[in-house]
């Protein structure tokens, strides 16, 4: 239950209390006692979630800005408030083809989904390791008492999915049913060495150059 967990889910995702204790099997009491150790106690009436539970409304409207606009990711996130990395997570969900980086850049349009499943070597580790292959035509992202790969995250998965075949936190999340946080979690407890940030992980290099 690290604070980057309770945030994703608490703040960011807006589970309630009860539905955090299912999550990580603790006491209501217990589950409280972090909250306000992280400062995430809630205030009648002051707490609100930085997005709402659902990412539906806000992901349509990056689609409609991103695709009918033609707006960037960065202008996208402006307008709605968030960041950039976070509009690209959710047009990826979305089933969005994304442009290639930079105006006028060459390279095809990146369906992340289909990318995913589309890799020979993604899907047979998904598939050792008994993680479910989901359909990315109708993908849509997991409830929080949905199990979509063993929890947690065997450490043979994590270091395969993500030094061997290259993937980032966030294909890992997406493929697992699970945030980026718990499994920059899972990595630092197999003893996996988090690579830079703001680089193409190599999946993406490979994957589309």
């Amino acid at each position: 239950m690290t604070r980057e967990a309770l945030e994703e889910l608490y703040v960011e995702r807006g589970l309630s209390v009860r539905e955090l204790t299912e999550v990580f099997g603790v006491s209501d009491e217990y589950l409280r006692k972090r909250l306000r150790e992280c400062g995430f106690a809630k205030r009648r009436g002051t707490f609100r979630p930085k997005l709402s539970r659902s990412r539906d409304e806000p992901a349509n409207e990056a689609a409609r800005l991103y695709v009918e606009v033609g707006m960037s990711l960065r202008d996208v996130g402006a307008q709605l408030e968030v960041s950039a990395s976070l509009v690209r997570e959710m047009l990826h969900e979305a089933g969005v083809a994304i442009r290639p980086p930079g105006r006028g850049a060459s390279g095809r349009h990146r369906q992340l989904l289909h990318d995913l499943y589309g890799d020979t070597q993604v899907v047979d580790a998904l598939r050792r390791f008994g993680v479910a292959l989901q359909d990315p035509d109708v993908w849509s992202r997991p409830g929080p008492l949905e199990a979509i790969a063993p929890l947690p995250l065997p450490y043979d998965l994590l270091e395969e999915l993500y030094d061997s075949l290259g993937l980032s936190a966030f294909h890992i999340g997406i493929l697992c049913g699970v945030g980026a946080l718990a499994v920059m979690s899972g990595l630092r407890a197999a003893g996996v060495e988090p690579r830079p940030s703001g680089q193409p992980c190599p999946w993406t290099i490979r994957s589309y150059g």
